[in-house]
């Protein structure tokens, strides 16, 4: 079988997931990040930055063709208003709402910026990886899929068994779409998804499953180089809804944070979802 080389590859309107879309957990479901940022691609804007992005997991979305309807933006010249639907044949599976905001060099006082929340020398950048490093924590599940193939990260602090914050690397290692080099939004969208992982260091993994239905991210810039790192921690709660928030950097400083909302349930590996 042959190597995927891409995430999705473009086929008219149709977008064709590969074996690297598919999600570790069962082989039928693409991966929440390779959605997210199928969708973020949908929404970029040339000349204007996202400054906010929230993606909705309508169901599960399958590994086969897909298409994306987008609206006309609304708005001013200045601020921008947009979603994008993601569907598989008559079915709605994802979607997402973008405000963007126009492009342009603002002449803030320096003392204003941001800058010394995150310092890389305290967690300095993973050595570069080799073309098919596999991420840490997921095995051989028996086919190739996204974490195994398409998407690579390193603890920098804590790990997914220890409860307490967690930051990780992270890097997207192959293209979202053939012939496409990834945006750095596009980068963001996928590791964002990953801090939903936090809640496994308070409820294990082969006991519990803690699925986003969402996520919101906002930018204040767009990231700078492959790597991003995902500073994270989950509050779970007996109602059985979760929130894992995360602040977002780049080898230079913070850009964004996100949130998601989890769905908390006794684990049933295996079961038939919608």
């Amino acid at each position: 079988m042959n190597e995927p080389t891409s995430i999705f590859e473009l086929d008219g309107t149709h977008y064709l997931p590969t074996d690297a879309a598919r999600g570790p957990w069962r082989p039928d479901g693409l991966h929440g990040g390779a959605v997210n940022a199928l969708l973020a691609r949908a929404l970029e804007t040339e000349g204007y930055m996202l400054a906010r992005l929230t993606m909705d997991m309508v169901r599960r979305v399958p590994v086969e063709p897909l298409t994306i309807t987008v609206s006309e933006e609304t708005g001013s010249a200045r601020i921008r208003r947009q979603s994008a639907e993601l569907w598989a044949g008559d079915t709605l599976v994802a979607q997402a709402q973008a405000l963007k905001m126009l492009s342009r060099n603002v002449d803030v006082p320096e003392a204003a910026v941001e800058t010394q929340v995150w310092n890389p020398s305290d967690m300095e950048l993973p050595e570069e990886l080799g073309e098919k490093e596999k991420a840490i924590g997921v095995k051989n599940v028996g086919y190739v899929n996204f974490a195994s193939h398409a998407f690579v990260l390193r603890f920098a602090q804590g790990n997914f068994r220890t409860p307490g914050p967690v930051t990780m690397w992270t890097k997207l290692m192959l293209p979202l779409i053939a012939g496409e080099d990834p945006t750095p939004v596009q980068r963001a969208a996928i590791s964002a998804d990953y801090a939903s992982g936090s809640a496994t260091a308070v409820l294990p993994y082969q006991r519990w499953s803690f699925s986003n239905a969402d996520l919101t991210m906002h930018f204040s810039r767009p990231p700078v180089g492959d790597w991003i790192a995902v500073s994270c921690r989950a509050a779970v709660q007996r109602t059985g809804v979760g929130i894992s928030g995360a602040s977002l950097h780049d080898a230079i400083a913070p850009f964004g944070r996100s949130t998601q909302t989890l769905f908390i349930e006794p684990a049933q590996r295996g079961r038939d979802e919608d």
